[in-house]
């Protein structure tokens, strides 16, 4: 199968491959097995087929309730949705209202910075982060010739962080991981 990084697509505008990426120890995350996107509500007939072929088996939608019944994702053949939305609607689920875990975990204050407050509000909620945990559990249990799919409405808020936890985790640097999430300015 072809390695590109952008899927075309004729309804999401931003399907990524986040395969190719190099780690710390010269390893590549494997093509054709992680992709990000924008919402799926737009799928024509050629795209589910697209994902078939793919073997795209798992669709984790990070958008919430809200947003999954206003525009529900157009499910394709033999893949199953999981329900990840990030966002907790529970203040008291965010650890980092807490000065006191804020002191002991060296977590900067974001001062007017309002994006990095709300990445790192969403980083520090126990619910997002028990969503985090049931993603990297789905990927952990893909079988080896499956796919798995994560998105939100525009596949650059929620997915990028996503996206960082999972690149993170598999030890790919910083700066490649930056490149990645601006690749949504583009698309």
């Amino acid at each position: 199968m072809k390695h590109d990084r952008i899927l075309a697509l004729d309804g999401p505008l931003n399907f990524r491959d986040i395969g190719g990426y190099q780690n710390d120890k010269g390893q590549h995350v494997k093509w054709n097995k992680i992709y990000r996107s924008d919402s799926l509500s737009s799928l024509s007939k050629e795209d589910q087929e697209k994902l078939v072929e793919r073997r795209i088996t798992v669709d984790v939608d990070l958008r919430s309730k809200y947003e999954q019944n206003s525009a529900p994702d157009k499910l394709w053949s033999n893949v199953r949705f999981v329900d990840a939305h990030i966002y907790s609607e529970n203040r008291k689920q965010n650890k980092g209202d807490n000065k006191l875990y804020r002191f002991v975990h060296h977590i900067p204050d974001m001062g007017d910075n309002w994006l990095g407050q709300i990445y790192q509000q969403v980083l520090l909620n126990s619910h997002s982060q028990h969503e985090f945990a049931k993603i990297f559990a789905e990927l952990i249990e893909l079988p080896e010739e499956d796919a798995l799919v994560y998105h939100c409405s525009a596949g650059k808020d929620r997915t990028g962080m996503t996206s960082a936890l999972i690149l993170t985790a598999l030890g790919v640097d910083d700066d490649t991981i930056s490149r990645d999430y601006l690749l949504t300015n583009t698309h």
